[in-house]
């Protein structure tokens, strides 16, 4: 054997010693501490859902009424009648057009005018309302209310007004104004200063072309320009819960012409009786809401 031949061999040996030793040591029992576990990580718990955002209410339905006809009474057809209130067992009512226009006591059985208060040419009456023994008399744009005594309807002064007059009505308190808008206003009856705008809404919408008002029973009814529709508005929200439909009251070839319309209201605390008529109508009804 030759000396290369030595070496390999006691190469191989070497080798193959170290072999062993490795497979020993790892056959062996290990004195290693194993790693510990890791600690749980702690989690928050997931936050609860919001509430869902509540639906909105439906909009409330609105209740139209029919009517029946108490009586009838005559009503001078001359009358263009922008406003009419019952007051000492007589009607005061407000004639409109300009050289026209006057303040009236009519007596109610007979459609009688007592007396008649004619304004000057100059001036297109509106609506009336009388509020603690004065009768409040609007223009339509001539910016000024005329103030009388209502026994006799003498004239007890008058006061400027903000905007178009239409109809006017009191809850026994203040002084409540339509101009044709969606707004009602109300007024201070002493210093005459609006204390309160009040938006009439239908379902949320805008009701406008709002004319002659009467207080009824905690209520304002409101005449609709051009319709035959009276809207009963609640005075503390402004909405309409009910309209009151007079279709057929009087009918199309009885009116002079399309201004024809339905406008005045007034009402008999006393009887519960509600009177209504219309501009240029030659009768006056006394009528029952059948509900």
């Amino acid at each position: 054997m030759s000396t290369i031949t030595k070496a390999s061999f006691a190469i191989a040996g070497v080798a193959a010693l170290a072999g062993v030793a490795v497979l020993a040591l790892q056959c062996g029992p290990s004195n290693t501490t194993p790693a510990p576990n890791p600690a749980p990580i702690a989690q928050t718990p997931p936050k609860p859902e919001p509430p869902a955002p509540a639906k909105p209410e439906a909009p409330k339905l609105v209740v139209t009424e029919g009517y029946e006809v108490v009586n009838t009474f005559p009503h001078d057809a001359s009358s263009y009648t922008q406003g009419l209130v019952l007051d000492g067992g007589r009607f005061i009512e407000s004639q409109g057009q300009y050289g026209e226009s006057s303040l009236r006591f009519v007596e109610v059985e007979t459609g009688r005018v007592l007396k008649k208060l004619p304004l000057e040419s100059r001036y297109f009456a509106e609506g009336c309302a009388v509020l603690k023994g004065l009768v409040y008399q609007l223009t339509w744009q001539q910016h000024v209310v005329f103030v009388y005594d209502a026994r006799d309807l003498s004239s007890v002064g008058s006061f400027p007004l903000e905007g178009e007059g239409w109809g006017i009505t009191t809850d026994g308190t203040s002084l409540i104004v339509s101009d044709g808008t969606d707004t009602l206003r109300v007024l201070d009856p002493t210093t005459h200063a609006v204390t309160k705008k009040l938006p009439v809404r239908v379902q949320g919408r805008a009701l406008y072309q709002l004319n002659e008002l009467e207080w009824i029973e905690g209520e304002v009814w409101a005449n609709v320009w051009h319709t035959d529709r009276i809207a009963r508005i609640d005075p503390k929200t402004g909405e309409v819960a009910r309209f009151l439909d007079l279709t057929g009251l009087l009918p199309a070839h009885e009116r002079r012409d399309h201004e024809s319309v339905l406008n005045g209201i007034a009402y008999d605390p006393a009887k519960k009786r509600i009177f209504v008529t219309g501009k240029n109508w030659p009768r006056l009804f006394e009528i029952r809401v059948k509900r």
